[in-house]
């Protein structure tokens, strides 16, 4: 999952986008990036 998340974010695309195309609910996508920006693995792009 977290690899569809990554590929799919080099895709400019809002995130109510990028959640239907990775099948999930926008809250928890939000929770994935935030994670992820925290940990230095993405931008503030969301």
């Amino acid at each position: 999952m977290l690899q569809k998340v990554l590929v799919e974010l080099e895709r400019p695309q809002t995130l109510a986008q990028l959640a239907a195309r990775l099948q999930v609910e926008a809250g928890v996508l939000w929770a994935m990036l935030e994670t992820l920006e925290k940990r230095g693995y993405v931008g503030l792009a969301y």
